[in-house]
C-alpha cells in the first residue's frame, strides 16, 4: 500500500513538498478502516498547483478504493498549514515522498 501511493504521488512531485501516510494504517497488524495521508502543496490554497493536486487526490481516492478496497482520506495542507499541524495533528507517520 505504501509502495503504491508513493509511486501514485510521483506524476505530481512537481507539486508537492512532502506526503506521509499517517494513522491506523501505518501501524505493524493493524486492521484499519481507512487509510490517512497528508500532501503538503509546494504554494497557497487557490493556486494552480494546488488546484492540480486537488483534482490529482480526487482521482487518487478512486483508484485507491477500486485497488484496495479501503477509503484513502487525504489532506491537502499548504506549508503554512503543515508547520501548524505538524506534530500536532499528523505525529506518527512514514514518508510517501
Amino acid at each position: 500500500m505504501k509502495d503504491w501511493l508513493s509511486l501514485h504521488l510521483e506524476s505530481v512531485r512537481a507539486d508537492i513538498l512532502c506526503a506521509y501516510l499517517y494513522g491506523s494504517a501505518m501501524r505493524p497488524n493493524s486492521d484499519p478502516r481507512d487509510v490517512d495521508i497528508i500532501v503538503v502543496t509546494r504554494s497557497e490554497a487557490a493556486s494552480p498547483c494546488w488546484e492540480r493536486i486537488r483534482g490529482f487526490c480526487e482521482h487518487l481516492r478512486r483508484e485507491f478504493v477500486e485497488t484496495f478496497g479501503l477509503p484513502l482520506s487525504v489532506m491537502i495542507a499548504t506549508q503554512s498549514e503543515w508547520s501548524e499541524i505538524d506534530g500536532v495533528v499528523v505525529r506518527e507517520r512514514v514518508a510517501l515522498s
